[in-house]
C-alpha cells in the first residue's frame, strides 16, 4: 500500500512539473517501510524558458528592423517633440556628412554604423544642439534592409526647424555623392517610398518626395541619389 502510494504521489509531482513548464521541485522521496528498495523516480525534464527578448511595443508589420534590435541609448524624451499632424512630406538624405572613424565603413556592419550615428546626433556632435536619438525615422543600409530609427510619432532632426513637421526622414547609408546606389539599396528605398505614400497617403510631387538640398544648400543625398528621388517624385520607379 505504501508503495503504491509513493509511486501515485511520484507520477503526481512529475505531471505537476510536465504542465508548470520551467517550475523547478525539490527531491520528492516519499516514505517506505523498513527493508524497502527505494523506489525509481521517472527522469524528468525541467525546461527553463529563456529570457524574454527586448521589445519596445509592436512593431508595424514586418517591413522594418526595430529600434531596439539596434539601438543601446534610451530616447530622452525631456528633448523630443510629437510628430504634430498626419505625414504629408518624405525628404531623403544619405549619411556621407557623417565622418566615421578609422575601419568603420558605410557599407560595412549596419549596427556598428547606426550606432555611432546615433552616438554622434545625441551628442550635438556637428548639430546646433543634442538630438533626443537618431535624427531619421528610417534608415537603409547597402544590403537593402530597412531600420526603424525614430519612432515615426515624433518629430525628426533631419530637415531644420519647422521643416520636420509632418516630415518622415529616409536616410540611405552611404556617400552617393561618390558611388552609385547599389541595387539591394535602391530597391529598398523604392518599396518603402511605395509603403510610406501609401500608408499616409502622401501625394508624389517634388514639394512632397525631396532630397536634403530642398532645404538648404547641401549636396545630400548626392548626385547618383537625387536623380532617383526626383524620378520618384514625377512618378516614376
Amino acid at each position: 500500500m505504501h508503495l503504491r502510494s509513493t509511486t501515485v504521489r511520484i507520477l503526481f509531482v512529475a505531471i505537476a512539473c510536465a504542465g508548470l513548464g520551467a517550475c523547478r521541485t525539490r527531491d520528492y522521496t516519499g516514505t517506505r517501510q523498513a527493508g524497502e528498495q527505494p523506489v525509481a523516480k521517472p527522469a524528468q525534464r525541467i525546461v527553463i524558458p529563456p529570457p524574454p527578448a527586448k521589445h519596445q511595443g509592436p512593431v508595424e508589420g514586418a517591413w522594418y528592423i526595430p529600434r531596439a534590435k539596434w539601438s543601446v541609448q534610451p530616447i530622452a524624451m525631456s528633448n523630443i517633440t510629437p510628430m504634430g499632424r498626419k505625414p504629408y512630406r518624405i525628404t531623403i538624405h544619405h549619411s556621407s556628412d557623417i565622418a566615421l572613424p578609422n575601419g568603420m565603413q558605410e557599407s560595412g556592419d549596419p549596427v556598428k554604423v547606426l550606432q555611432y550615428i546615433e552616438r554622434t546626433h545625441m551628442l550635438g556632435i556637428g548639430k546646433n544642439e543634442p538630438f533626443a536619438c537618431i535624427g531619421y525615422h528610417y534608415i537603409i543600409s547597402a544590403d537593402g534592409c530597412v531600420w526603424e530609427g525614430r519612432p515615426l510619432k515624433f518629430q525628426g532632426a533631419h530637415s531644420t526647424g519647422d521643416n520636420n513637421i509632418g516630415n518622415i526622414g529616409l536616410c540611405l547609408l552611404g556617400n552617393f555623392e561618390r558611388h552609385a546606389v547599389p541595387a539591394p539599396q535602391r530597391a529598398a528605398l523604392i518599396s518603402t517610398l511605395d509603403r510610406l505614400v501609401k500608408t499616409h497617403g502622401i501625394a508624389k510631387s517634388r514639394e512632397t518626395i525631396v532630397g536634403h538640398k530642398h532645404f538648404k544648400a547641401t549636396d545630400c543625398p548626392g548626385r547618383h541619389l537625387d536623380p532617383i528621388v526626383r524620378a520618384y517624385a514625377d512618378g516614376g520607379r
